[in-house]
C-alpha cells in the first residue's frame, strides 16, 4: 500500500471524539490504579510500588498528549518548501544509533545499509520518522530479531527503508494502519503505544512532497519504505567521497 492509498484525515470532531476516549481510558486506569492503594492501610513497599505504576501510568498519558500535540502541529505546518539539503543515510544513522543504544543488548540489532540520499527538508522532522519506523519495528518483532535500514537513489527519488522480521500484517491490517489510534488487536497486548506513530510519520512524508509505501505479510514481517524527490547530486560521486 502506498500514500495515495492512505485513508484521508479525520474530521476535526470524529479525531476529538477518539482523542477524548483515548485520555479517558489512559486516566481511568491511573485512577484505578491510585483507587486500589487507597482501599485500606498498606505496607511502605506496596505504596512505593503503587506510587512507581502511578508514576508510569501518568508518563503514558503525558505520551500521548506530546503524540496528538505533535499530530495537531503537524496537520496545521506549511510544507518546509525547499527546506535545508540533508542526507536520508545521515539522518538516519544520527537518530537509529542513539535509538539503538538506549535499548538493552541483544534486545534489537540493526543492520545499515546506507547509501547517499539527498533530500530538501527538516532533518528534525525526518528524524522523527526514522525513530517510529524503528519503534513499530522493534515492538512487533521477537528480542533480537535482525532490523534493517536501507537508503539511497533509485531515479529521481531518495528513500529510506526499514525492514523487520515481525508479526506482520494482513492486506486488511495495512489499510487500517494509518488512522490514528488504530491498533492490530493481536498486537495490543504485545506492546504498549496509542496508534498515533504512522499517522505521524504519513503527515512528515506528505509535508515533504513524499511517498509512503508498506509491504507486509502476515507472520513474515515488514517493510515500510518513504520516497522523496532527490535534492539532486551525483550519488556516484558522492559514493566515493569525491566533492
Amino acid at each position: 500500500m502506498d500514500l495515495s492509498d492512505s485513508p484521508p484525515p479525520l474530521p476535526t470532531d470524529r479525531f476529538g471524539a477518539l482523542m477524548a476516549h483515548e485520555l479517558r481510558s489512559a486516566l481511568t486506569l491511573l485512577e484505578a490504579r491510585i483507587d486500589t492503594a487507597l482501599l485500606r492501610p498498606r505496607s511502605a513497599a506496596y505504596y512505593e510500588a503503587a506510587l512507581r505504576q502511578a508514576k508510569h501510568h501518568a508518563g503514558e498519558v503525558r505520551g500521548l498528549l506530546e503524540a496528538l500535540m505533535d499530530l495537531d502541529k503537524l496537520g496545521r505546518l506549511p510544507s518546509p518548501g525547499k527546506g535545508s539539503r540533508c542526507d536520508l543515510a545521515k539522518v538516519a544513522f544520527a537518530a537509529g544509533v542513539p535509538w539503538e543504544d538506549a535499548h538493552r543488548p541483544g534486545e534489537t540489532t540493526i543492520r545499515w545499509e546506507l547509501r547517499p540520499a539527498p533530500v530538501w527538508g527538516d532533518p528534525r522532522l525526518l528524524g522523527r520518522m526514522m525513530i517510529n519506523f524503528l519503534d513499530n519495528a522493534v515492538k512487533y518483532s521477537s528480542p533480537g530479531s535482525p532490523i534493517a535500514v536501507y537508503t539511497g537513489r533509485e531515479g529521481e527519488k531518495s528513500f529510506l527503508q526499514v525492514t523487520d522480521r515481525g508479526v506482520g500484517m494482513t492486506e486488511e491490517e495495512i489499510r487500517q494502519c494509518l488512522e490514528p489510534f488504530w491498533r492490530s488487536a493481536d498486537c495490543q497486548d504485545r506492546a504498549s503505544g496509542y496508534g498515533l506513530g504512522l499517522p505521524l510519520v504519513c503527515r512528515i512524508v506528505r509535508l515533504h512532497g513524499g511517498d509512503m509505501e508498506i509491504m507486509s505479510r502476515k507472520g513474515e514481517g515488514t517493510t515500510v519504505r518513504a520516497s522523496f524527490p532527490s535534492a539532486g547530486g551525483d550519488p556516484e560521486l558522492e559514493d566515493r567521497g569525491e566533492p
